[in-house]
C-alpha cells in the first residue's frame, strides 16, 4: 500500500523549519558496566587445608572459563585472597594481559563500592566463594529468586556463571542471567 501525502499536507511540511521534522538522537550511547560472577572452581579440600589449590578438574574448569571469555572485552579481574579463586582467574588474565585484582572475601562493600564505580563499557570478572556470589548478585539487583533466597551455592557447585547487565540510568534495572559452563557439577 502507497502513502499518499496531500498537497495540503506537502505545503504545511515544507513551511517547517527542519528542526520541527528531525528526530532528536542520544549523540552518546551510554554502554552498561557487565559484571560476571562465579565461584572458584574445585578444589583440593581434604578438610584441613583453610587455602588449598584448585584440583586437576578446578584447572580444568579454569581452561574452560577461559575459553569461553576468550572473545569478550574484559577490563577488570577481581578475586578473593584465596588462592583458588586466584587460579581460577589466572589464565584469563595471561590472555586479556590483566592484571587480577584481589579484594578479600569479607571485604563484600568494598568490591561492591568497586563495582559500581567501575567506568562506563566495563566487563569484570569477579571469582568468589558459595557465599559471597549470592550475596553479590542480590545486591548489585540480580534477581535470581532460587539463588539469591538460598543465599549460597551448594558446596558441590561448581558449573555456575552469573552475568549482570547493571543499569544505566534511573529507570533500568539490573539484567541476571545464569549459565552453566565446563563439566556439570552435582549442585
Amino acid at each position: 500500500m502507497k502513502l499518499k501525502l496531500s498537497p495540503l499536507l506537502l505545503l504545511l511540511l515544507s513551511s517547517l523549519p527542519c528542526g520541527y521534522l528531525a528526530l532528536e538522537w542520544p549523540t552518546r550511547a551510554v554502554t552498561p558496566v557487565t559484571v560476571i560472577l562465579l565461584r572458584h572452581a574445585e578444589d583440593l579440600d581434604d578438610g584441613v587445608e583453610r587455602d588449598p589449590l584448585l584440583s586437576p578438574a578446578g584447572e580444568e574448569r579454569a581452561r574452560v572459563l577461559q575459553r569461553l571469555l576468550s572473545k569478550s572485552k574484559l577490563t577488570h579481574l577481581f578475586a578473593s585472597q584465596f588462592q583458588r579463586t586466584q587460579a581460577l582467574l589466572r589464565p584469563i588474565a595471561a590472555a586479556h594481559d590483566l592484571d587480577l585484582q584481589v579484594i578479600p572475601a569479607n571485604e563484600t562493600r568494598k568490591q561492591l563500592e568497586t563495582l559500581r564505580g567501575l567506568e562506563a563499557g566495563s566487563i569484570a570478572v569477579v571469582a568468589g566463594h558459595s557465599n559471597t556470589v549470592p550475596q553479590m548478585v542480590k545486591a548489585l539487583g540480580g534477581d535470581l529468586e532460587e539463588l539469591t533466597a538460598r543465599g549460597h551455592f551448594d558446596e558441590d557447585s561448581y558449573d555456575r556463571l552469573v552475568w549482570l547487565t547493571l543499569p544505566v540510568g534511573e529507570e533500568s534495572l539490573t539484567q541476571a542471567i545464569e549459565i552453566r559452563y565446563g563439566a556439570p557439577s552435582d549442585g
